[in-house]
């Protein structure tokens, strides 16, 4: 009996485990899909403020040529 008792035990022992390395595994694919977004987003940002800084170098020396023709 005894012997039975501590089976059961053990195999809810195992099943709860079991269970907390699924909901680990989620929440860590979760954080992870978080991440990509991050990175995604910072990504874009960091492209369109390029393309300004980009912008903006090419008026200052539109501004600088016409300074040098006055």
């Amino acid at each position: 009996m005894l012997a039975a008792k501590k089976t059961e035990a053990d195999a809810a022992t195992v099943a709860k485990r079991q269970k907390n390395k699924r909901l680990t595994a989620k929440r860590l694919a979760a954080a992870a899909e978080k991440n990509v977004t991050a990175v995604d987003d910072a990504t874009n940002y960091l492209t369109e403020l390029v393309a300004v800084q980009k912008r903006t170098a090419d008026a200052f020396k539109s501004i600088q040529k016409g300074l040098v023709t006055f």
